[in-house]
């Protein structure tokens, strides 16, 4: 690269960075003041006195408690709109390639309240996040870390709906996060299994307003479909005794009405769409009071079509206890795949149910596992009836 071009792309460099700073985002760094001496070219950045993100990785322990939690939660959201408004900018079709841990500083958080010792962590290095492709000449190489790392595009920046893709990557974070929290959650050895769904109610309630929604029992509205689709981990899923959760009320379509450790089934992003006629139990509690809500919230039912099976016994279910002899089950569909629509072989993420009771206008069933199925193994032809899953 010969002078000319030195300077071009040090200049670009500097408006990349500009553009940044302008966004006003706490999570992206702001340079302080670029000056040229002689013939090099200076980037001023403030000083990250907590270092960077596998620093802080190494230093801190593990920890789950509630206050971490949702220090964590706040800053992935908060990593994931950055990359998205950076991603989404109006004037330049911009990227950061070289995203890591390296690359993540740790500031203090003077806004921080609920957890004052832990960082704010900023998105730095974004010399990287180009806009003019001479700039990336001059920095053709991974920043040099002590691990080697490599530079490594994010998935999404290949999608053809790209930057609009983005939000179903923050959405993913988000599901990620809390499937990967609850899933651990379950596994834990508590010393009464009857306070599972009561030791989880802080950090539910962290995440139900980080994530700006409604929910309950380890469901969150605005991910409803999702969150009914777990399974057991490995060993059988005995039900809780209700005299053991002292009088809290936990329908047997939450995991928390269980002992034992559970993981989701992984439904494709954007591939099934959900079904809509699987009433929500939290539809209405945006736009009520907690005292409103109240006998809802402690009904906590789900009301949805029934579906017969074809042939039951030639279906491969994951039913939460296997031992258990259940004389007549049915499904209830979740997600039905987007592709081969009315096609025999066409997928469907379902839960199964049994019947338990009548209760006027709906049957009662309640939830004893999951399944993937093809359309051909469920009996369209006989139709649904109105069913309410407690």
């Amino acid at each position: 690269m010969n002078g000319d071009e030195y300077e071009r792309a040090a200049e670009a460099e500097a408006e990349v960075l500009q553009m940044i700073r302008e966004m006003e985002h706490p999570h992206l760094i702001k340079a302080i003041a670029y000056y040229k001496r002689g013939d090099r070219y200076f980037i001023i950045f403030p000083w990250a006195g907590g270092g960077n993100l596998r620093d802080y990785w190494g230093r801190e322990p593990h920890k789950l408690d509630e206050n971490f939690v949702g220090w964590a939660i706040g800053q992935l959201c908060g990593l994931a709109s950055a990359m998205k408004k950076l991603h989404s900018a109006k004037d330049s079709a911009c990227r950061h390639g070289d995203l890591k841990p390296e690359n993540i500083l740790c500031f203090e958080d003077a806004r921080s309240i609920d957890s004052p010792s832990q960082p704010l962590l900023v998105i730095a290095d974004v010399g990287l996040a180009k806009v003019h492709t001479l700039a990336t000449e001059m920095r053709n190489e991974a920043t040099r870390t002590m691990n080697g790392t490599v530079i490594r595009k994010a998935s999404f920046l290949g999608d053809s709906d790209f930057p609009h893709s983005i939000d179903t990557y923050v959405r993913g974070m988000k599901i990620e996060l809390y499937q990967d929290l609850y899933q651990k959650y379950s596994g834990l050895a508590l010393s009464s299994i009857g306070d599972r769904p009561i030791a989880i109610r802080g950090l539910e309630a962290r995440l139900i307003r980080t994530f700006k929604t409604v929910g309950s029992h380890g469901v969150f509205d605005t991910f409803f479909h999702r969150c009914l689709l777990w399974k057991k981990a490995s060993r059988s899923l005995g039900r809780i005794d209700s005299e053991l959760l002292r009088g809290v009320y936990v329908p047997s379509w939450s995991w928390m009405a269980y002992d034992g450790e559970i993981k989701y089934l992984n439904v494709p992003y954007n591939k099934y769409s959900w079904e809509g006629d699987i009433i929500s139990p939290f539809r209405t509690w945006l736009s009520q009071s907690i005292k409103e809500r109240g006998e809802e919230e402690a009904a906590c039912v789900i009301k949805a079509p029934v579906w017969a099976f074809r042939a039951p016994k030639n279906l491969q279910l994951e039913l939460d206890n296997p031992d258990r002899k259940l004389s007549n089950i049915n499904c209830v569909i979740v997600a039905s795949k987007k592709d081969l629509q009315g096609d025999p072989q066409q997928s469907h993420y379902i839960i199964v149910v049994h019947s338990v009771a009548i209760d006027g206008p709906g049957e009662v069933y309640e939830r004893v596992g999951v399944a993937e199925v093809r359309r051909n193994q469920i009996a369209f032809n006989e139709g649904s009836h109105s069913g309410i899953l407690r």
